[in-house]
């Protein structure tokens, strides 16, 4: 071994020891990070009662442990989920899965579950997956 494969080697090794003693500083950091930002926009995580199986495609209507009733759309790569509540007049809107729409009966508005499309409009609500269960994030 010649001195440049000699300081080369010893630089990869230093560069390695520092990586593995700093990646899980900068991992809590983040956390708490995380944290703290969720704290300042006051969200509150719920974990989902329903597992998600591999299987599973398409919309489906969850009850939160909180009390707040959401729409679930897993695609089989990425879970959304999407407030139950009308935006407009704030009344509980419905799944007619048969026609493939949300609707709203109080104000009449329908958004197409196919293009997410139409003239109702609901908020969508941040998910995070955390050991293989997933939670919803419900303003306070």
């Amino acid at each position: 071994m010649n001195r440049k494969e000699f300081f080369q080697e010893a630089w990869s090794g230093i560069f390695n020891t520092m990586k593995e003693l700093a990646l899980p500083i900068l991992e809590n950091k983040v956390e708490k990070f995380d944290h703290s930002i969720e704290s300042l926009i006051k969200i509150k995580w719920v974990p989902l009662s329903v597992t998600i199986q591999s299987d599973f495609r398409g919309w489906k209507e969850v009850y939160l442990d909180n009390g707040h009733w959401v729409y679930l759309y897993y695609d089989g790569s990425q879970l959304k989920a999407f407030d139950k509540v009308c935006t407009s007049c704030r009344s509980l809107t419905v799944l007619w899965d048969h026609h493939k729409v949300i609707k709203c009966l109080l104000c009449e508005k329908s958004l197409s579950l196919e293009t997410l499309e139409g003239n109702l409009t609901i908020e969508e609500m941040p998910v995070k997956e955390m050991n293989q269960f997933y939670s919803v994030g419900i303003s306070v």
